[in-house]
C-alpha cells in the first residue's frame, strides 16, 4: 500500500524560503518585470501571497473558490510583512 506523504513540511519550507526572498526586495524593485510577462515583482508577490492566504482556509475546509487568489495591495507597500503574516497563518492552521 502506498501511503501519501504529508505535504505540509514542504509547504512550510517553501513559504519560509519565499518569505526570506520577499524580505530582500527593495521598494524600488517592485515594478521590475519578471520572466513571466503577466507579472512584475509586486504582482508576483501578490499572487503568491493570495495563494498562501488561501491555504489555511483549504486546510480548515472554509475556502470559497470564488475568492480572488491575488492581493491587490498591502498597507504601506510592506510586502515582506504581509507575506510573513501569511506564512504565520499557514503554520498556525496546519
Amino acid at each position: 500500500m502506498n501511503t501519501p506523504k504529508d505535504p505540509r513540511p514542504l509547504l512550510y519550507r517553501a513559504a519560509g524560503q519565499f518569505a526570506a526572498l520577499v524580505a530582500t526586495v527593495e521598494p524600488g524593485q517592485l515594478d521590475t518585470p519578471t520572466p513571466c510577462h503577466e507579472f512584475d515583482i509586486r504582482a508576483l508577490i501578490a499572487h503568491v501571497l493570495g495563494n498562501t492566504l488561501a491555504y489555511p482556509h483549504i486546510m480548515q475546509g472554509t475556502y470559497r473558490a470564488a475568492e480572488p487568489g491575488n492581493v491587490a495591495e498591502v498597507p504601506g507597500d510592506d510586502w515582506a510583512a504581509a507575506y510573513a503574516d501569511a506564512e504565520e497563518r499557514l503554520i498556525v492552521a496546519g
